[in-house]
């Protein structure tokens, strides 16, 4: 677990091992407490694995860790769980089609969540929100159908307990 916003982490457990760390695309010697996601890999003796999961939320920052990112770095992750964030603002648009382009040449969405923390659009018919979570599959993994789920599904839970949640509907 890597958090550089955070003094630690709030339960201990002989098999969570945490460090002040943040994650970014481009490694800058004058920013030692940021490193990018294969310098850690192999720092952490995963090289050779190829079934890690990939838990990330850091707020803004997926994009610029995507930009660099390779399929190969990539494919090591079975499971990628993220979330997007600022997905209403114009400005990152670009960024946000360039990174689920590079996650689906490698991952399958399977399951996706509207963060309810933030707002949402209505575009085309469409409800998009600001904030999604979303969970990948590597497609060499698993074969694919396509999906009749109505998100949020039964097993889905508002991130801000006092709010709605944001219905999504159908997400092919």
């Amino acid at each position: 677990m890597y958090d550089h916003t955070i003094d630690g982490i709030p339960v201990q457990h002989e098999k969570f091992h945490w460090s002040k760390t943040g994650l970014t695309g481009f490694y800058d010697p004058n920013h030692p407490e940021l490193e990018t996601l294969p310098r850690l890999i192999q720092k952490n003796g995963h090289a050779d694995d190829r079934n890690m999961i990939l838990k990330m939320d850091i707020e803004g920052a997926e994009y610029s860790v995507f930009q660099t990112i390779d399929d190969d770095t990539l494919n090591r992750f079975k499971q990628i769980v993220l979330e997007f964030h600022d997905l209403t603002n114009p400005a990152t648009e670009n960024n946000v089609a360039f990174m689920t382009d590079k996650l689906n040449a490698t991952h399958q969405l399977v399951h996706v969540h509207a963060n309810n923390y933030g707002s949402y659009i209505v575009r085309g018919g469409a409800i998009l929100p600001s904030l999604i979570e979303g969970t990948y599959l590597r497609r060499a993994d698993y074969k694919f159908v396509k999906s009749r789920r109505f998100f949020p599904t039964a097993i889905d839970q508002p991130n801000k307990a006092a709010a709605p949640d944001i219905n999504l509907g159908y997400w092919g």
